[in-house]
Formats: C-alpha cells, sequence, structure tokens
C-alpha cells in the first residue's frame, strides 16, 4: 500500500494525538508527582516517591526526554540510593549529550550495584569488560576440590567472586559446574501462614460476625475465609479500626511492616531438598573428595527453622547458601557489592566447612561461627580462625 505525504503526515498526526491523549489521561499520576515533590517532609515524600519515578517512565515513553531526566533528577534526591532509576536516568542524559553527567552516574551504579542486570547496563556506558556467562567445567584431575553451582536465577558476578575468595581461604581448585538443575515447588509460603494467623481469632463467633461486615464493606463477598489475600484485608481493617478506638496504631504499624516485608521475602524453600535436586543434576560426575556449594536466591529453611542462611551435609558432600537475605534489596538497605560479596563468602566458608566435616568453632569473629542475625553476621570477619583453619587442612588433605 502507497502513502501520500498528506496521508502519512495524518497516521504520524493520529498516533501523537494518541500519545497526547494517553498523558492528558495520566494527568492524575503528574498531579500526585507534583504533590510529593512539593511535600516538605523529606522522609514522606521519600516513601511515596515511587509515583514520581512512575511518572518520569511515562513522560520517557511518550518521548519527553527532558521532562523525564527533570522528573527522574528531583526523584532521585528525594532517594538517590534507587540504582535503577540512576541508571535510567543516566539512559536519558547520555542521549541528549549530557554525557559527563550520564558516566558520573554510571560509575557510581557500576560501584555499588548487586546485580548483573545493573552491573551490565553500567559497564556497557563506561566501555568497560563485562562477563556474564559462566564456563560448565571439569572436576580437576586429582581431589578434594569445590564445584559452585548456580540454582536458579543467580547472579555470575557474585559467583566468580566467591569462586576467587573461597579458593585463596580453601587453598584447592574452585570450578564452575552449571548443569540444568530442577527447582521444585516452595515447601513453605510466609503469606499463607500469615492468613492462618488472622484466620484464627475470626474462628470466636463475635470476632466472626464483625469480620463478615468488615468484608461485605470492603467488597469481599462470599466465603473470604477461604482467601488468604482477602482474609489478611479484613484482619488488618478489624486491627485499624481496634487500634483507633484505642487511640495507639504501634499493633497496626507492626502488622503493615510484617506484612510489607512478607511480600518482599516471597516463599521459601527446604534446604535438603534443594541439595537432592543438585546432587541428582550431578549425577555420575561425582568423585571421592570433591564437594559441591549450590548458590541461590531462593530463602530457605530447615526443619522447624524459621530461616536458614545455607546448610551443609557431610554425609554427600553438599552445601548450599542463598544470597537472598544478604541483599540490599530485601533488608532495605543501601546497595553495596562489596558488603554482598563479603556476606556470602562468610556464610559459604560455613556451610562449606560441613559438607567437608569441619566442626564449627567457638570464636565469634571466625567467617564460620555460628550468627543470631545479619548484625551479628556482618560483625564476623571473613577470615578462618585457627580450629578452622586446621579444621579445614585436615579435612582437605589428599587421601
Amino acid at each position: 500500500m502507497r502513502y501520500s505525504l498528506k496521508s502519512s503526515w495524518l497516521v504520524v498526526f493520529v498516533l501523537s494525538l494518541g500519545v497526547m491523549s494517553s498523558i492528558a489521561a495520566d494527568g492524575k499520576l503528574k498531579e500526585r508527582a507534583d504533590q510529593v515533590l512539593k511535600d516538605t517532609d523529606n522522609v514522606q515524600a521519600a516513601k511515596s516517591v515511587g509515583v514520581v519515578f512512575e511518572y518520569a517512565e511515562e513522560l520517557e515513553r511518550s518521548g519527553q526526554t527532558n521532562a523525564a531526566v527533570s522528573y527522574f533528577e528531583r526523584g532521585l534526591t528525594l532517594s538517590p540510593w534507587r540504582l535503577n532509576q540512576q541508571m535510567a536516568c543516566a539512559r536519558l542524559l547520555y542521549s541528549i549529550g549530557k554525557t559527563n553527567a550520564a558516566l558520573d552516574k554510571a560509575r557510581m551504579v557500576f560501584q555499588r550495584a548487586e546485580t548483573d542486570d545493573l552491573i551490565g547496563q553500567s559497564s556497557m556506558m563506561l566501555g568497560l569488560p563485562w562477563v556474564s556467562t559462566l564456563p560448565n567445567e571439569p572436576w580437576p584431575p586429582k581431589g578434594p576440590s569445590l564445584a559452585i553451582v548456580p540454582l536458579g536465577d543467580v547472579d555470575v558476578w557474585l559467583l566468580r567472586s566467591l569462586q576467587t575468595n573461597l579458593s585463596s581461604a580453601l587453598k584447592i581448585p574452585v570450578v564452575f559446574k552449571t548443569p540444568s538443575v530442577r527447582v521444585p515447588p516452595a515447601k513453605r509460603d510466609p503469606l499463607k501462614m500469615l492468613a492462618d494467623r488472622c484466620r484464627e481469632p475470626l474462628k470466636n463467633p463475635l470476632i466472626g460476625v464483625e469480620a463478615q461486615k468488615v468484608a461485605r464493606t470492603l467488597g469481599l463477598e462470599g466465603s473470604f475465609r477461604e482467601d488468604d489475600e482477602a482474609v489478611i484485608k479484613v484482619f488488618r481493617e478489624l486491627q485499624r479500626r481496634e487500634c483507633e478506638e484505642r487511640k495507639d496504631m504501634n499493633a497496626l504499624l507492626n502488622f503493615d511492616g510484617e506484612l510489607a516485608w512478607i511480600r518482599r521475602l516471597g516463599k521459601q524453600w527446604e534446604a535438603e531438598n534443594l541439595l537432592k535436586e543438585v546432587d541428582t543434576a550431578l549425577a555420575g560426575e561425582r568423585t571421592a573428595g570433591n564437594a559441591f556449594l549450590a548458590v541461590t536466591k531462593q530463602d530457605l529453611f530447615s526443619g522447624s527453622s524459621r530461616y536458614v542462611f545455607g546448610f551443609g551435609n557431610s554425609a554427600n558432600a553438599s552445601a548450599i547458601v542463598s544470597s537472598l537475605r544478604f541483599s540490599a534489596a530485601l533488608m532495605d538497605q543501601t546497595p553495596d557489592r562489596d558488603r554482598l560479596s563479603k556476606r556470602v563468602l562468610k556464610q559459604a566458608l560455613s556451610s562449606v566447612g560441613f559438607a567437608f566435616g569441619v566442626p564449627r568453632c567457638s570464636s565469634p569473629i571466625c567467617a564460620r561461627s555460628y550468627p543470631n542475625n545479619l548484625e551479628e553476621h556482618d560483625a564476623k570477619g571473613t577470615e578462618l580462625c585457627e580450629a578452622c583453619r586446621l579444621g579445614f587442612e585436615k579435612a582437605l588433605k589428599p587421601k
């Protein structure tokens, strides 16, 4: 089909009207973004800054680059550690010729980012080499040695850092094994566990009647108790009303905080089950004296524990570590790639020690000491104490 100049102009005009109507229809988004930016309470504004970035992205999609940069920059004054938005702003700055400002942002992202995606984007803008894949390497001809096995979506930079650091600490070859490993269904859902807790008080007849009224008010007709999200909404509303009556909102704030944490956390996998899947994937190529360390982003638990950072099993020389609870994104911390690398290394040394049959020590600053929480984990060093060093030497002595 041929288009005349007039008909082509008409097509462009119609398309531009579509973009303009899209922006106009989303005028409320601009209004909400501007309201956040006008808020004199910076702490409160920072909590709502997502709408500013949402509007900046809308402007970018509609081709309004300068306006998009303005909203990105203003949003980043409130929440500067949003590295995804820093990188988005850097791309726009680069596209309009503000190269130095773009490269400054890219350098900061490259130094701090904890994900392959952001490191790759920033390295490309900076013209730096970046390897985004892992080799599948053979076992060394003589043991002992250790294989790092990615399980699920794991960042390559972290695995490469771990390979270097473990090889240096243990003085043995550390290779990559990249078989296709099945990630089984999660065994535990913290959101369902919270919903079950919310169901308990609703079994009281008086509370149950009130809950039914609240459900109707919220538009949750029918057997809302069977739906996890619905029962959480009803329970929260009951709690909100009780808190307002008592003029003490702490219980509601605590509930909202727990709910937000659980949503970020996601489901949980049993460490032993995941190790079995890796062992199956490596069947036929395991040899005596070798061990494997699976690394995953899946949240782990074992037995009746709420969670575990990692797990080791000497029976089949296997270990697993999760990076999830060490990441800035989950813990609501500023991104710090070096910190994440050290956190995972400490846990890897602990879990791998159990895989090789090395008992735990009692030194609080040893990389392998038992931490009750992330604060204690961070207080540890990345070095092995004398007892653990000697334990590894004995366990890894060639047979």
